[in-house]
């Protein structure tokens, strides 16, 4: 599963499932607030590319 996918899964495990907005721009607020503050605190999803980083480390490791 890429990292896209895996902070997407988070995002709309905790902002928009099972959430209820009034209207389209309070669901579009939601997002973009916690979309930035993944933008400023990474180490928040930082266990979200811990399996893909090294998914990629193994696949890119050349052996010689």
């Amino acid at each position: 599963m890429s990292a896209t996918v895996r902070i997407w899964n988070c995002t709309r495990k905790h902002v928009t499932h099972n959430r209820y907005c009034e209207n389209p721009q309070g669901h579009c607020k939601a997002l973009f607030r916690t979309f930035d503050s993944e933008r400023l605190c990474p180490q928040q999803i930082q266990g979200l590319f811990q399996l893909f980083l090294n998914f990629m480390s193994n696949y890119l490791r050349v052996d010689k």
